[in-house]
């Protein structure tokens, strides 16, 4: 995306699973502004 928009501020936000930390982890490391929400019945 970023080559896409150049520039830009990227965010995203989305549910994460118990094995969605890998997606988070490379969207950081491109330097987009990631937020994880965590589906609330895996606490319990």
């Amino acid at each position: 995306m970023l080559k896409y928009f150049a520039g830009g501020n990227i965010h995203t936000v989305y549910e994460a699973g118990f094995c969605g930390f890998t997606l988070h982890r490379e969207l950081k490391r491109q330097g987009i502004d990631n937020s994880v929400v965590v589906y609330e019945a895996q606490h319990l």
